[in-house]
């Protein structure tokens, strides 16, 4: 199996923007699909894995800080609900359904 080294800490420093930056290494054994498909992605985006892994992280963080949806904003809901013999009896529901002004009345 292949041991990757990606960060390591040894100090903080301060960064441009006056912010601190950390060297860190962690020591990551990923599957070695996981890591081919990486690789390979890299390879396609003309990116390096270091970017490449930036920028999941960054995307996790911002899928982590997005407000869950509300069930009556989810158009899904409901989507499957009403008749469980839809399907099959589909003409008589609609004939039952239909009200003397429902549609369009040709003269």
């Amino acid at each position: 199996m292949i041991t990757i080294t990606i960060l390591h800490i040894t100090k903080a420093v301060i960064d441009d923007y006056g912010k601190p930056m950390l060297d860190i290494t962690l020591n990551w054994k990923p599957n070695p699909d996981t890591l081919t498909k990486l690789l390979d992605l890299a390879n396609q985006q003309q990116k390096s894995l270091e970017t490449l892994l930036e920028e999941a992280v960054l995307q996790y963080f911002q899928l982590q800080e997005q407000e869950p949806m509300s069930i009556e904003d989810d158009p899904i809901v409901g989507f499957c609900s009403g008749s469980p013999d839809l399907g099959t009896n589909a003409e008589n529901i609609l004939a039952a359904e239909i009200q003397p002004k429902s549609g369009r009345m040709l003269c």
